[in-house]
């Protein structure tokens, strides 16, 4: 089977956005942003290295010139996987739609003090996430938004 090429999207702002998370050592945090001036709904799905969906997923909004962290360890994930997060423009997630950027922030926990302890969290990297074109979300053979969507119901 031939390997099918997308044509890029155009601009920067993608309906379509994977990273990769890793809970072994440090913790990931992922931040998606929408600088667009409409509310964005989404749908977070991860995945462990064998590509099997881990639940739960995410279904939220990032309003308009907003953001929202989401952070892996809250979803009780160890090891390493895949994160995809795909856009809509309306509430019933029928429409994708270009809009969301985001960064896959990781950091550690430093613990200070003597005799009494307190966490500070210290930044190691921070990284944007792939944005995907839109094609390879919307086309009929890869089948893509259907499985995100059956994923994360």
């Amino acid at each position: 089977m031939a390997l099918k090429h997308f044509p890029p999207s155009g601009g920067t702002l993608s309906s379509y956005l994977v990273g990769s998370w890793n809970s072994t050592k440090d913790e990931t945090t992922f931040l998606l942003i929408n600088p667009t001036s409409q509310d964005l709904s989404f749908r977070a799905v991860f995945f462990d290295m064998n590509g099997n969906p881990l639940l739960p997923c995410v279904r939220d909004k990032v309003p308009a010139n907003g953001a929202r962290r989401l952070t892996v360890p809250a979803f009780d994930y160890s090891g390493e996987g895949v994160v995809k997060v795909v856009s809509f423009i309306d509430n019933e997630e029928k429409q994708v739609a270009p809009g969301l950027v985001g960064y896959k922030i990781l950091w550690k926990w430093k613990w200070i003090g003597s005799w009494l302890f307190f966490k500070e969290t210290i930044t190691l990297s921070e990284t944007p996430l792939f944005q995907i074109p839109f094609e390879v979300l919307t086309d009929d053979s890869n089948k893509e938004l259907n499985k995100i969507m059956t994923a994360c119901p």
